[in-house]
């Protein structure tokens, strides 16, 4: 056993070496870092974290989304014994200056994404997304500092904004058990892909959906933004095999898909599908729902399950798409799970068994007491708290629950929420909510309990798209209760969804205040205000523009005032698809148009659908020996017509891949003789991005032909852009070069164009070496109203040079990046 989190780490990286550990998609690229690169760079973040004046047992705060460096930064303060205070990222200000204040966090990490900022006593703030940059002129920590098992890993901070905040403390040894007892309870085959949806604030996430896989040698995606969107595309193009959710994430997935169905007129083939599931075998199942598993990523097999109660009708339907759901029970104070469903011993409707090593049994009033090297040491700088949260060493969790015949805990509800009738006898509101949640009609449900003259009464809080509907919905639901568990009175919530708590459950403190009229059933802050910081279009605009909220004025142009060409334009119609999840065709939008306008087609625009798969039957044997017979005819041609002359042919040996490959147009098939001097390996690993006008209409077998010959793909020059640099950005990820011609044309005298300003672009955020080629001579060879202007009219001399690869680091203007490459290109000898 590992003696603390960095050994634990360490381990995990010599075992796994560069394997991916971690991927995020930013842009138009999928960056990759292995376990070893992983652990190398948290040794450097904890170096960098002593040279900026933290010490062993000092904290540092976290506010900020999902990513790998949120990972690396936990991962080197646990190396350098530190203690992470990590803050939900939707947490006010407020809250956030609550928590730093009571943790005495010296150091602060947060996105750039995230509006505020950390006061005293932290001392300097840093951007997390810039953390690898900070780190990386620092030399590893040599050796780890001995950190005891019981030292301080984390604090994390369960209360909200009123009363003491509430941390509690992990330890090294709590999250390495956790870790370790995951492990032999559900162990991760290395061939399983998770997705991480949760925050790495949830202690949930940290372990199961981070340190679990991270020791079993599974990688991890993050996406920069968390949408319907995101998550589909994910999910295929990461070949995704498990998340870990929380129940409200699942409803809502599902409730998509069957949305989907009846949308799509397909209610009743839905229905009978699953009526004929049940009895059927998993891959039998999603052999069933195939078109709901190619929505899905088509490699989607299991969700681990937490946070909050999974009502069995919503497990039932995912099961019977051919999904396996494994529900676990614990609190932030047990380390996450306590309790787990696996694949050895899986109940529906419960919450599994303890898990290794940990203790867990009934205590007076139906409350669930745990013990165990998972457990909490307490409260921090809370003794009173602590020492009423435990009884004889069992941790108190407040939670009712009972164990079934077969040793599978059944959770009630929480004690707090716990209704006690006028007669003495109680009701779980879980209980009540479980029931309504499998009405049809029912969305979601808050039942809390309401003060009457004789004392608390069952109320429910109802969303449904009927709330017509809704005394005959508390009727029918009524006839399935005991009847001490009546619903005596019902609200139906007035907004599309309650306000929720961090891990996605009903907030019941603010629900009942509403109910009571105490406030009102808005936040007080209201909707963002088009033109301000918190609009999401404003936000997007300035962040692009780089300029303040306050400049992007609904009249103002997004040319002429707000300074954004036609690749600023591209930037911000991919942001709001991927942040807003709207896609908006990028022919509607130029330089005068208004930031009115661009809202008005956000608003009108149709929900972001999964781009196009990139075609995969290149790689196939018949087509490989395809495309071998025709680049064999067509090399014979030029052979033929050309007398080439290959200017510093030793530079061909060393062009890296993946790499930007970029020529200068003189005529039909010109690339070819590129590729004909290309060494074997870059051929068979290169991709053409072709003129898209050649898949339309009747010139459409020309394209059909270039996929077959040379593995060509339509690149959308003008207009449209940005998908083909989102396939041009997949190829690259998977090791391809891509070659293209940087001019918007030709010119009949071989004379070089000004290069398209999506050159520079590419060569900034693609982050791959690009190689120019010039070629000199190829135009004479052509005439151009000859009856076969495709083919050349005589043999000729033509030269070839090479350039050396250049590189542009991020930041980089893309303008100057596009002059840089046009002076390279005409001045190449």
């Amino acid at each position: 056993m590992a003696r603390n989190l960095g050994e634990l780490i360490l381990t995990a990286a010599a075992t796994y070496g560069d394997a991916t550990a971690f991927q995020i998609r930013r842009g138009f690229r999928t960056e990759p870092l292995s376990f070893r690169q992983a652990a190398e760079r948290a040794r450097r973040t904890a170096a960098w974290l002593q040279a900026h004046g933290l010490q062993t047992g000092d904290r540092l705060a976290i506010w900020s989304p999902n990513m790998p460096e949120y990972a690396v930064l936990l991962f080197g303060a646990w190396m350098a014994g530190m203690v992470a205070v990590p803050i939900d990222v939707r947490s006010t200000q407020e809250t956030v200056d609550r928590f730093v204040a009571a943790s005495g966090a010296r150091l602060g990490f947060k996105s750039r994404h995230v509006e505020g900022g950390f006061a005293a006593p932290v001392e300097a703030t840093y951007l997390l997304e810039d953390l690898f940059q900070h780190v990386a002129d620092t030399a590893p920590l040599a050796a780890l500092p001995d950190v005891a098992p019981q030292q301080l890993a984390e604090i994390v901070y369960t209360s909200g904004t009123t009363g003491v905040p509430k941390g509690v403390m992990l330890t090294h040894a709590n999250l390495i058990a956790e870790t370790e007892a995951l492990q032999r309870a559900f162990p991760l085959d290395r061939r399983e892909r998770a997705l991480s949806v949760l925050p790495l604030s949830h202690v949930l996430e940290q372990t199961v959906g981070l340190l679990l896989p991270f020791t079993s040698g599974v990688r991890v995606s993050y996406t920069p933004r968390l949408n319907a969107v995101t998550i589909a595309r994910t999910l295929r193009t990461d070949r995704v095999t498990c998340m870990i959710v929380v129940p409200e994430l699942l409803r809502l997935m599902l409730d998509g898909i069957e949305r989907r169905a009846r949308e799509e007129g397909r209610w009743r083939q839905w229905q009978l599908a699953h009526r004929l599931a049940p009895p059927l075998p998993f891959p039998l199942r999603r052999l069933l729902f195939r078109d709901v598993h190619r929505a899905l990523g088509g490699h989607l097999r299991f969700f681990g399950c937490g946070g909050a109660p999974l009502d069995v009708r919503t497990g039932t339907a995912w099961e019977r798409l051919g999904v396996h759901i494994y529900e676990g029970y614990g609190l932030t104070e047990t380390s996450a799970a306590a309790t787990i469903n696996n694949r050895r011993e899986h109940r529906l409707g419960t919450a599994g068994k303890p898990l290794p090593g940990v203790e867990v049994r009934i205590g007076a009033d139906d409350e669930i007491q745990v013990r165990g090297p998972t457990v909490t040491p307490g409260y921090y700088q809370n003794p009173e708290l602590t020492a009423q949260s435990f009884v004889d060493g069992w941790l108190r969790t407040g939670d009712a629950g009972a164990f079934d015949a077969d040793g599978f805990l059944r959770v009630l509800g929480r004690e707090a929420f716990k209704i006690v009738l006028p007669d003495g006898r109680n009701v779980y509101a879980e209980d009540v909510e479980r029931a309504l949640n499998q009405h049809p009609l029912v969305r979601d449900s808050c039942v809390i309990g309401l003060e009457g003259p004789r004392g608390e009464t069952v109320h429910a809080v109802l969303l449904t798209d009927a709330p017509e509907r809704a005394a005959d919905i508390v009727r029918e639901v009524n006839r399935e209760l005991a009847p001490h568990q009546q619903i005596m009175g019902f609200t139906v919530w007035p907004e599309p969804d309650f306000p929720r708590t961090p891990i996605l459950k009903p907030d019941r403190k603010v629900i009942r205040a509403v109910v009571q009229g105490q406030r009102p059933v808005s936040a007080p802050k209201g909707e963002p205000a088009p033109g301000t910081a918190r609009d999401p279009l404003t936000a997007i605009i300035a962040r692009v523009a780089g300029q303040p909220p306050e400049a992007v004025r609904e009249e103002a142009e997004l040319g002429t005032d707000l300074g954004l060409d036609s690749l600023g334009r591209v930037e911000v119609l991919a942001a709001i698809e991927e942040e807003l999840g709207r896609v908006v065709d990028e022919m509607q939008v130029g330089p005068q148009t208004t930031v009115a306008e661009l809202r008005r087609l956000v608003e009108r625009a149709a929900a972001a659908e999964s781009e196009r798969e990139p075609a995969r039957w290149h790689a196939t044997w018949w087509a490989r020996i395809l495309r071998e017979g025709l680049q064999w005819t067509l090399f014979r041609l030029i052979d033929h017509w050309v007398q080439l002359e290959v200017v510093h042919p030793e530079r061909l040996r060393r062009i890296p891949l993946p790499s930007i490959l970029i020529f200068n147009y003189q005529g039909p098939y010109a690339p070819l003789i590129v590729l004909r001097v290309l060494p074997r390996r870059l051929r068979h690993r290169l991709k053409f991005a072709v003129d898209d006008r050649l898949w339309r209409g009747r010139e459409r077998w020309q394209g059909l032909l270039a996929e077959a010959g040379v593995q060509a793909f339509p690149f959308a020059k003008r207009g449209a852009i940005r998908a083909s640099l989102d396939e041009m950005g997949r190829w690259l990820d998977a090791g391809y070069a891509v070659i293209i011609s940087p001019e918007g044309d030709s010119e009949p005298d071989g004379k070089l164009l000004p290069f398209l300003g999506g050159t520079g672009l590419m060569a900034v955020e693609m982050q791959v070496p690009v190689v120019p080629f010039r070629l000199e001579g190829y135009h004479r060879l052509f005439a151009p109203k000859v009856p076969f202007p495709h083919l050349p009219e005589r043999r000729g001399r033509v030269r070839l040079i090479v350039g050396e690869p250049v590189s542009f680091p991020p930041g980089t203007p893309y303008e100057e990046a596009t002059r840089h490459l046009e002076q390279i290109m005409s001045t190449l000898q």
